[in-house]
């Protein structure tokens, strides 16, 4: 079980507290594994608990759905957790400036925190690519370095499954004007079936989503 305390411990002592204001790929990767561990603990508690969050089980007492004496502890783990998670999270998210870290960074979540559908990984200077136990792939195309969600695809390629395609992107098409969170939009199962897209502007947590997305349609 992940413990808070000792997660900051390591952490402060391979930044060296806010020794500069790029962290070194060494202390980045301690940053990135504790967020890891931390997302997975978060998870695992939700889950045992049938909570979706610590504000959850606040709400749940309010309404009377939940019995104190059972979760009290879990909520404040919970809050605490979540606290540690924004403050890992605010680490990692400045130096992903570089698109071939994000794209590392990506796939290594996905293979931690998605093992029941991924069976492997690969990436390059273009893209990070994940393979699907289904035989299916998903492909995340970043921007530039410097501005990596300015241009964004998350891709999800069933055609040689069921033929149908999945991608969240910015492309301005004139054509897609019509959907509410134009530029974003999602394309849903086809390339001519387009909706609202609610995908997060951050890479790593866009590609959270979309795998949660993935593993969803999968399980059902």
């Amino acid at each position: 079980m992940v413990e808070a305390a000792t997660l900051l411990e390591r952490v402060a002592e391979a930044t060296g507290q806010v020794r500069e204001k790029t962290l070194s790929e060494e202390a980045l990767e301690h940053v990135r594994s504790a967020l890891l561990e931390v997302d997975a603990e978060i998870d695992r508690l939700c889950r045992v608990n049938g909570v979706a969050s610590s504000n959850d089980i606040e709400e749940k007492y309010m309404r009377g759905s939940l019995d104190e004496e059972d979760s009290w502890r879990v909520f404040f783990r919970l809050s605490h957790l979540e606290e540690l998670r924004e403050a890992l999270e605010k680490l990692a998210e400045e130096p992903l400036l570089n698109r071939k870290s994000a794209y590392r960074l990506i796939c290594r979540i996905a293979e931690k925190e998605y093992p029941d559908i991924v069976v492997g990984t690969s990436f390059d200077y273009e893209k990070a690519k994940v393979f699907l136990k289904d035989g299916s792939f998903l492909e995340v195309w970043l921007y530039r370095s410097e501005s990596l969600m300015e241009k964004y695809a998350f891709h999800w390629d069933k055609t040689s499954v069921d033929g149908k395609v999945f991608r969240h992107d910015n492309m301005p098409h004139v054509k897609w004007e019509r959907v509410e969170t134009f530029p974003k939009h999602f394309h849903q199962g086809a390339e001519w079936s387009v909706v609202e897209s609610l995908i997060p502007e951050n890479p790593t947590s866009a590609a959270k989503y979309f795998l949660s997305f993935a593993r969803s349609l999968l399980r059902s």
